[in-house]
């Protein structure tokens, strides 16, 4: 509580400036005429409640050379203000034009920040922490859109040239051993574009494999145990005799063979009974004629199978792989086989060579064993080796002819746009993985992340919020309401609701004027549509302020600790009206903590004052003094003094002439002209009675003893007739009535 103003200088016109007299009281009335600093002290208490300097160093003193000081006393301490608030008092409340033009309408319009302002009013601090939440994290999505919003703009810069977005990007997955697919693609595109080619080449040849003779052992050693030794030995001497050589057995075996009737074809003798031509015969015989073809099939298979002719087969189709090889490396991995089979010309000529040697020889002594040498083991161990080199080799070609196949097939179904676009992807989701890259990525997702994780903390903070807000908005409105009631306005709140328009909740209603709803409307609302600025008058408007502010504290569950502070609480209000304000402000300055009020309307503040207990009441002034404000005590009645025979002279003129302008303002000044003339009158009994029903109480307590005792029948006459026109249901104007109780007034006071 506030026990005194100490000081307020260069302020306004506060110069210096300082509360003379009492100290503040529950209830403080203020009274200044327009000009002499109201809106001044308003802001000294709005920057007391919330620290904002800028309240008062904004009014600092117009060509004055010493900054801002206040100085408050309260119940504990001493607040005091120099560039800075010693300490702040949050509980003060202040009703003023910058409450409204804050938190209801400004002039004609209620826009958005007066909505949003007039929700968190409504759901009080609870609502407001509820509502900070949502802010709160309103405020940090728009800060990490701001983030994820300038790193996609740049990684856009990058990935929009490959006609790739941002979130399809980011979900490119690593793919191992990328540039080996990369490469595989790049092989597939290049095969593609070269499909024709493809087409027409040939599969690798598989070489031909030498096939070696069989029986080269068992020929060459063979003999023929059948021929008779003395044939045989005939026939040897014979050779040698002749120095025949090693062609000596085939010469004879041919000579025997032209041998017709038994005649020499050499010599036409004749050969029967011939021993010799006996022993030739027995030693050439079929066995001998058979053997001798064996071994020539032997020598025939050695030539014709391991000659020249098979080299050279051998020799072009390996050839041609080379260039086949040549070609299809260009698509396929099929390098040059890792058998080498180089030496196969050699390997075959030695073969052949030394197997036919040993092969004639034995043509030339068929009945001869002869060994096969180390020579002819070595070289048949050379050529098996080789034949399975050439397997080995052919098997090889035949699983890069399945890779050439699979090739061909491929390029056939082959689409170039669709491998093109496959190459691309590999080479963004290699770049995708790079490290730089990664990193980028990575902390983006993040961002998103957390965004996302933010988005479903607003969604249920806001769900929280929304819950309340339904069950608050519905209680204000009907808070609202009850004051419209009081104030006898003919209009309602109605169809209040909320929304998030913009982001962040606001307060959404409408009026009910004669059961019609009504828009607020806005600065956009075109002319000719109904809405808060043409249907509510000023006094309307005023009224809807007031009621608001009162439903603020009427709802706030520290209303008991709160200082409430009314800087003309009335403009453009009627007489019932301002009563009705002089009653809720008794109300509301009870159930606070202290009350203050600033007022031009020195018969306003009599209102208020005559309804309360003088103990609880301060009563100060603003007065002018050339440029300056002083405060100084005020003395109510002698105020309202004036006012007194204001009054008297309406009412008197009125019963002289029986005309006036305004009937029920004259039926409104009966009973304070009388209650003024008696507490003039009779200062010791009724100097702190208020009302005119409390004089009475006064007199019908002191019984016959009072001068005034006879009258109590026309003076409750007088209290009856006021009481009635004092409220906002007053009845119609009734001439005759008021000019009669006008004058039982007049006479009432005439005769005292």
């Amino acid at each position: 509580m506030l026990n005194r103003i100490a000081e307020i200088s260069n302020v306004g016109r506060f110069h210096k400036a300082s509360q003379k007299g009492v100290e503040l009281n529950r209830f403080n009335l203020f009274f200044a005429s327009n000009g002499c600093g109201k809106t001044t002290v308003c802001a000294v208490l709005r920057s007391l409640a919330s620290g904002e300097s800028a309240y008062i160093t904004e009014r600092a003193t117009l060509g004055g050379d010493a900054s801002p000081k206040v100085k408050i006393l309260t119940d504990d301490r001493t607040i005091t203000f120099d560039g800075a608030w010693s300490a702040t008092l949050p509980n003060i409340s202040i009703f003023d034009s910058a409450f409204i033009s804050e938190n209801v309408h400004a002039g004609d319009y209620i826009d958005r920040d007066h909505r949003r302002k007039q929700l968190e009013v409504i759901v009080g601090r609870a609502g407001v922490a509820l509502k900070k939440d949502v802010d709160d994290l309103d405020a940090a999505i728009r800060e990490k859109n701001v983030e994820i919003l300038s790193r996609r703009r740049d990684l856009e810069k990058e990935i929009k040239p490959h006609g790739i977005n941002v979130d399809d990007y980011l979900e490119l997955e690593k793919v191992g051993s990328i540039d080996d697919l990369m490469n595989e693609k790049a092989i597939e595109i290049k095969a593609a574009e070269r499909a024709s080619e493809i087409s027409a080449n040939f599969l690798l040849n598989e070489l031909v494999v030498p096939k070696i003779p069989e029986g080269v052992d068992e020929i060459v050693t063979a003999t023929l145990d059948r021929i008779a030794e003395e044939a045989e030995g005939i026939v040897k001497s014979r050779i040698a005799m002749h120095s025949m050589g090693h062609e000596g057995e085939r010469w004879l075996r041919a000579g025997v063979s032209f041998i017709k009737k038994d005649e020499c074809p050499f010599c036409g003798q004749g050969l029967r009974a011939l021993s010799l031509i006996d022993a030739y015969k027995a030693y050439f015989g079929e066995a001998y004629a058979k053997f001798i073809d064996e071994v020539q099939k032997l020598e025939f298979a050695f030539v014709s199978q391991l000659g020249p002719q098979n080299v050279s087969l051998i020799s072009v189709e390996y050839s041609e792989n080379g260039r086949a090889i040549g070609f299809w490396g260009q698509f396929l991995d099929v390098k040059d086989s890792k058998v080498d089979i180089s030496d196969y010309p050699v390997v075959i000529a030695d073969f052949q060579r030394i197997a036919l040697d040993y092969v004639r020889r034995k043509l030339q002594n068929p009945l001869s064993k002869i060994e096969l040498g180390s020579d002819y083991r070595s070289a048949e161990s050379g050529i098996r080796d080789l034949v399975d080199r050439l397997g080995a080799y052919n098997s090889e070609v035949g699983l890069k002819n399945e890779k050439i196949k699979h090739l061909k097939a491929a390029t056939r179904k082959a689409n170039l746009d669709d491998l093109r676009s496959q190459f691309k992807l590999l080479n963004l989701q290699k770049r995708r993985h790079e490290p730089d890259m990664a990193a980028y990525c990575t902390a983006l997702q993040a961002l998103m992340a957390e965004k996302v994780e933010l988005d479903e903390r607003k969604k249920l903070a806001r769900n929280r919020l929304d819950v309340y807000f339904q069950s608050m908005t519905k209680r204000y409105e009907d808070s609202i309401n009850k004051y419209l009631t009081r104030f006898a306005a003919d209009f309602r709140m109605a169809n209040s609701l909320h929304n998030y328009i913009g982001g962040t909740p606001s307060a959404q209603y409408q009026f009910l004027i004669n059961g019609h709803p009504v828009d607020l409307g806005d600065e956009e609302t075109p002319l000719g549509q109904r809405s808060f600025k043409n249907t509510l008058s000023a006094g309307d408007k005023s009224t809807l302020a007031l009621a608001f502010f009162l439903a603020q504290l009427d709802n706030d569950p520290d209303k008991a600790k709160k200082i409430v502070v009314f800087d003309d609480p009335f403009n453009s209000q009627d007489r019932s009206r301002r009563v009705q304000t002089a009653h809720l402000l008794k109300k509301f300055g009870s159930e606070c903590a202290q009350l203050f009020l600033f007022s031009h309307d020195a018969f306003f503040i009599n209102e208020l004052h005559s309804v309360l207990d003088a103990h609880t009441v301060t009563c100060q002034q603003f007065v002018k003094a050339k440029h300056k404000t002083n405060m100084s005590e005020w003395d109510i009645y002698q105020e309202v003094q004036d006012v007194y025979f204001k009054q008297h002279a309406e009412l008197t003129d009125f019963v002289a002439t029986d005309s006036c302008s305004e009937l029920r303002l004259i039926a409104g000044n009966v009973r304070p002209v009388l209650e003024a003339h008696l507490r003039y009158r009779f200062p010791g009994d009724f100097k702190s009675s208020k009302s005119l029903g409390v004089m009475i109480g006064v007199i019908r307590g002191a019984g016959q003893a009072h001068a005034l005792f006879e009258h109590l029948q026309d003076l409750e006459s007088v209290n009856s007739f006021g009481t009635k026109y004092h409220h906002m249901n007053a009845p119609a104007v009734d001439h005759d009535e008021i000019k009669a109780h006008a004058i039982l007034a007049l006479e009432l006071a005439k005769g005292y």
